[in-house]
């Protein structure tokens, strides 16, 4: 390969949703509050409303983070913008084991009502700045942040029709407002392969199906237009256990060519822990949820360089 303009010297700080750890995830508060903390990109996932507007949400359904219920795509972008996405965000809580756990006193839920208009929001932010957002407030807020963006399937069922129906309207998208730092992901490998055949420059990440046929040799390449694996610490393959992020793969990765941006899935921690690993393996970004204390975490190893 010539050249990989998403590798690094050092890692990388990846905001998952923003940080939803500290944050209301996929809200363009939380990016802004992100920004100034100094995240290097973001991480984003792509849902898509009844009238076929791609917008900021990570789950099929409302349920977890907003004070409604159902599916994504059952409501157009009007009625989305309603609600309040920051409705179950909650600092963490001894005992609880969730940042948007349901089971806790009301005056938790600090930021609950401000999408709606209940609550004043911060000083410099608006009521939609903690409501359902698009892709394009996102490309036209943060024209100079590189972005990672990952379709999500549109129903519970994830059907593969469903993947193809977001790739093609992410490849308009991008068409008709061109940002030029953006890899896009998916856990559908044909829906990366479609995006490549769509938009042939486009850097993608791939699915699962391409990681691991690369990393086991099965194939010499992870696909066509991939710049980037973007894979959990540890997969959980039939019920096995497997370390993905271990030196063997991220040089195997390396030494092809491609960057290694690491993310945690529920097994690991997402701390100063499993960053000290990710660190001394030279991953070139980490995904986190909590991207304000892991930018304090780099700042401190950079000073000890």
């Amino acid at each position: 390969m010539t050249s990989n303009r998403w590798r690094s010297p050092f890692p990388l700080n990846i905001a998952h949703q923003g940080g939803e750890n500290e944050l209301p995830g996929n809200t363009l508060y939380a990016l802004k509050e992100a920004q100034k903390a100094g995240v290097d990109m973001f991480k984003l996932d792509l849902g898509v409303s009844k009238d076929d507007q791609l917008v900021l949400f990570h789950d099929p359904v409302l349920d977890f983070r907003t004070e409604s219920t159902g599916a994504v795509n059952s409501y157009t972008l009007e009625e989305l913008r309603r609600f309040d996405n920051a409705y179950w965000f909650s600092h963490a809580q001894p005992g609880h084991q969730h940042f948007y756990s349901r089971d806790k006193s009301p005056e938790n839920y600090i930021l609950r009502g401000v999408a709606t208009g209940q609550q004043e929001p911060p000083e410099g932010y608006l009521p939609a700045d903690f409501g359902i957002c698009t892709l394009a407030e996102v490309l036209a807020s943060f024209p100079d942040m590189p972005l990672v963006l990952d379709i999500k399937a549109r129903s519970e069922q994830g059907l593969e029709e469903e993947y193809f129906a977001s790739a093609r309207l992410l490849a308009q998208e991008l068409a008709e407002a061109p940002h030029g730092q953006i890899i896009v992901s998916s856990f559908s490998q044909p829906t990366v392969d479609l995006l490549h055949s769509l938009m042939p420059d486009l850097a993608l990440a791939p699915g699962p199906d391409g990681i691991v046929a690369f990393l086991t040799a099965v194939s010499a390449t992870p696909g066509d237009g991939v710049a980037a694996i973007s894979a959990p610490i540890t997969w959980d393959l039939n019920g096995t256990v497997i370390e993905v992020a271990c030196s063997q793969f991220v040089d195997q990765t390396h030494d092809a060519g491609y960057a290694w941006y690491a993310w945690f899935d529920d097994r690991d921690p997402d701390n100063p822990i499993g960053w000290q690993k990710l660190v001394q393996l030279g991953v070139d970004a980490i995904v986190t949820s909590s991207p304000i204390a892991l930018a304090s975490f780099l700042n401190g190893l950079k000073g000890d360089l």
